[in-house]
């Protein structure tokens, strides 16, 4: 069961570095999807004659702020609605816009959602390693104070066998007491 227990430990350890790259995928979907969002709001400022206005106000109502500060699943989501207004949108000058905007959106979207996707298994994998780890060492200490007593029901009288198989924590050794030295009163 101990070699049980230190093979889930290792195989955490090697979860732990695809659950850290897909962490890092998000990070990077997420910056690259907020640049391209970026990118088409200047467009839609543009189309507007170099202010916000009914263009921003059709595909942006929320404004830049609502569109990027989301995180994760919250991103993913808050950008889906973008690509939503802008796939369907009825407004005639924004429909141009929206058009040519709309490839690079879905293609960042789509990259951001495998990585939430490939960060979500990952996650699960570990904890799932986790919780294996977690019911195993749980059977492991049930197992080893079965044999704890086993042992000492078995040789009841001798504790330096029950101490040999199962020896007790070693406890803080204590402080010695000072010994006076020279120019120290006694």
């Amino acid at each position: 069961m101990t070699d049980q227990l230190f093979e889930l430990h290792l195989q955490g350890l090697r979860l732990e570095r695809p659950y850290a790259q897909s962490q890092a995928l998000v990070r990077v979907g997420e910056y690259m999807l907020e640049h391209v969002i970026r990118l088409f709001r200047a467009d839609c400022v543009k189309a507007d004659g170099g202010v916000v206005g009914p263009i921003c106000a059709e595909l942006l109502p929320g404004g830049l702020k609502a569109e990027i500060d989301p995180q994760g699943q919250a991103q993913f989501e808050a950008t889906g609605e973008l690509l939503d207004r802008v796939t369907n949108t009825q407004h005639p000058n924004a429909k141009v816009v929206a058009a040519a905007g709309r490839p690079a959106l879905a293609q960042a979207l789509g990259v951001l959602e495998s990585a939430l996707v490939a960060r979500t298994a990952a996650g699960k994998a570990v904890d799932d390693n986790f919780k294996l780890q977690e019911a195993l060492r749980s059977q492991h200490r049930v197992e080893v104070v079965r044999l704890q007593g086993q042992v000492q029901s078995t040789f009841p009288d001798d504790t330096r066998r029950q101490d040999a198989v199962f020896p007790e924590k070693p406890s803080k050794p204590k402080a010695k007491a000072k010994e006076p030295g020279p120019g120290t009163p006694s």
